[in-house]
Protein backbone atom coordinates (compact mmCIF):
# COMPACT_ATOMS: atom_id res chain seq x y z
CA UNK A 1 0.00 0.00 0.00
CA UNK A 2 1.56 3.55 -0.90
CA UNK A 3 2.15 5.72 2.34
CA UNK A 4 0.69 8.93 1.59
CA UNK A 5 2.97 11.94 3.40
CA UNK A 6 1.23 14.76 5.35
CA UNK A 7 2.22 17.92 4.63
CA UNK A 8 0.86 21.38 6.22
CA UNK A 9 -0.78 23.99 4.36
CA UNK A 10 1.96 26.00 5.06
CA UNK A 11 4.34 23.20 3.50
CA UNK A 12 2.49 23.17 0.82
CA UNK A 13 3.03 26.96 0.45
CA UNK A 14 7.00 26.98 0.95
CA UNK A 15 7.13 24.16 -1.83
CA UNK A 16 4.96 25.95 -4.33
CA UNK A 17 7.09 29.05 -3.60
CA UNK A 18 10.08 26.91 -4.40
CA UNK A 19 8.98 25.50 -7.83
CA UNK A 20 7.83 28.62 -8.71
CA UNK A 21 11.03 30.63 -8.28
CA UNK A 22 12.95 27.33 -10.22
CA UNK A 23 10.59 27.47 -13.23
CA UNK A 24 12.92 28.70 -15.99
CA UNK A 25 11.55 26.17 -18.36
CA UNK A 26 8.59 28.55 -18.64
CA UNK A 27 10.47 31.28 -19.45
CA UNK A 28 12.78 30.16 -21.93
CA UNK A 29 10.31 30.12 -24.60
CA UNK A 30 9.49 33.72 -23.80
CA UNK A 31 12.91 34.92 -23.65
CA UNK A 32 13.60 32.88 -27.28
CA UNK A 33 11.24 35.25 -28.63
CA UNK A 34 12.48 38.35 -26.96
CA UNK A 35 15.65 37.68 -28.35
CA UNK A 36 14.16 37.03 -31.68
CA UNK A 37 12.31 40.12 -31.49
CA UNK A 38 15.26 42.11 -30.81
CA UNK A 39 17.51 40.49 -33.92
CA UNK A 40 14.62 42.10 -35.92
CA UNK A 41 14.68 45.39 -34.26
CA UNK A 42 11.79 45.08 -32.63
CA UNK A 43 11.42 46.71 -28.81
CA UNK A 44 8.61 44.50 -28.11
CA UNK A 45 6.78 41.08 -28.70
CA UNK A 46 3.75 39.58 -27.45
CA UNK A 47 2.94 35.94 -25.78
CA UNK A 48 0.04 34.40 -24.74
CA UNK A 49 -2.51 36.00 -22.23
CA UNK A 50 -2.70 32.52 -20.23
CA UNK A 51 1.19 33.13 -18.95
CA UNK A 52 1.09 32.87 -15.28
CA UNK A 53 1.47 35.67 -13.27
CA UNK A 54 4.53 34.88 -11.40
CA UNK A 55 6.49 34.69 -15.28
CA UNK A 56 5.02 37.77 -15.68
CA UNK A 57 6.51 38.80 -12.13
CA UNK A 58 9.81 37.48 -13.47
CA UNK A 59 9.93 39.34 -16.23
CA UNK A 60 9.25 42.53 -14.13
CA UNK A 61 12.24 41.94 -12.30
CA UNK A 62 14.24 40.96 -15.28
CA UNK A 63 13.00 44.62 -16.11
CA UNK A 64 10.66 44.11 -19.01
CA UNK A 65 7.65 45.63 -19.22
CA UNK A 66 4.22 44.16 -19.90
CA UNK A 67 0.62 45.18 -21.02
CA UNK A 68 -2.24 43.16 -21.20
CA UNK A 69 -4.52 43.06 -24.25
CA UNK A 70 -7.91 41.65 -23.55
CA UNK A 71 -9.20 39.77 -26.62
CA UNK A 72 -12.24 40.24 -28.20
CA UNK A 73 -14.56 37.31 -26.79
CA UNK A 74 -17.06 37.65 -29.73
CA UNK A 75 -14.37 36.50 -32.25
CA UNK A 76 -13.25 32.97 -31.18
CA UNK A 77 -10.43 33.61 -33.35
CA UNK A 78 -8.92 36.72 -30.94
CA UNK A 79 -6.99 35.53 -27.64
CA UNK A 80 -5.93 37.54 -24.62
CA UNK A 81 -2.19 38.84 -25.07
CA UNK A 82 0.55 40.24 -23.44
CA UNK A 83 2.95 42.31 -24.55
CA UNK A 84 6.39 42.63 -23.56
CA UNK A 85 8.50 45.62 -24.00
CA UNK A 86 12.00 47.00 -23.32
Amino acid sequence: MNEIELISASDAHKMTDEARENDLESLKPILKKISEAAKKKQYNCYINGSTPDYIIQKLHSLGYKTNYIKGDFRDPREQDLYEIHW
